[in-house]
């Protein structure tokens, strides 16, 4: 599946969609065109960041999960439960890849939730319970990771 260089990934209250960008240069016009392809999850996914090339992790609103997306195979690769499986009313508020990341020497992004701060390991498809920092509201963006940096 070739890619068009320009898209719009959007998350959804059904999944995450593909939206192309079609820029006419000569009427100064831009066209929005819906993939036909997308991943009903049927949960409200509210974050998605692409890790790899065609490689996205979206994280579930409704259900504690994480979902990986391959869009080269055009399928959902894997469904990751939130470490704290015993709780049931999670929000994932923020994604971010570590500084440095790569997707086999670094594999790891941040996910920040109300209950605290959650690694996932995209290579081997686990995540760990960073730390406990519960938050009851993300306001104006409060709780949301701005970006994961190196400290040399």
């Amino acid at each position: 599946m070739t890619q068009d260089p320009y898209q719009i990934i959007v998350c959804s209250y059904t999944g995450v969609h593909f939206i192309q960008m079609k820029l006419d240069e000569k009427t100064l016009t831009m066209q929005l065109i819906q993939d036909e392809l997308s991943y009903e999850t049927e949960q409200f996914v509210n974050r998605v960041i692409e890790y790899e090339h065609n490689k996205f992790l979206a994280a579930s609103w409704d259900n504690n999960k994480f979902i990986f997306i391959d869009h080269e195979q055009e399928a959902i690769v894997n469904i990751l439960s939130h470490p704290m499986q015993d709780k049931f009313n999670i929000r994932c508020w923020g994604l971010a890849m570590v500084a440095d990341f790569h997707p086999i020497q670094n594999p790891w992004i941040i996910a920040r939730d109300n209950t605290g701060y959650v690694v996932i390991n995209v290579k081997t498809v686990k995540a760990y319970q960073l730390a406990i920092s519960p938050i009851s509201a993300n306001l104006f963006g409060h709780g949301d990771i701005l970006r994961a940096t190196r400290i040399d």
